[in-house]
């Protein structure tokens, strides 16, 4: 299974165990990100902005990726379930669930300069 988006400034593809975020403009390095597992699923992807971007590694986790620096660091904690995470209005939220209680997360974003 493959998950993809777009923002005006990348294209992002998640597969079996890698992301890759490619720049639509050649004079730019491509970020690619392997997964714990090279069966790990990368699924969830959403643009924040052109160069900022969440995505889920396999179901256990909430990636973010700064596409400038080009790194990948991890969002949340490694969780039982943790949701595919919604974005819209600079508002992004996902929930998780430890077997017994699921807490849904809410994060208002700030536009940065």
């Amino acid at each position: 299974m493959n998950d993809f988006s777009r923002s005006g400034t990348y294209f992002a593809l998640g597969t079996e165990g890698d992301a890759m975020f490619q720049p639509i403009a050649l004079d730019q390095k491509t970020l690619n990100h392997s997964a714990s597992s090279a069966q790990t699923t990368i699924d969830g992807i959403r643009f924040l902005s052109n160069t900022q971007v969440v995505f889920r590694e396999g179901i256990h986790q909430l990636m973010y990726a700064d596409l400038k620096a080009k790194t990948v660091a991890p969002l949340t904690d490694f969780e039982e379930l943790v949701s595919i995470s919604l974005y819209q209005n600079s508002v992004l939220a996902y929930g998780i669930t430890n077997g017994e209680n699921t807490t849904y997360h809410v994060v208002h974003l700030r536009a940065s300069n």
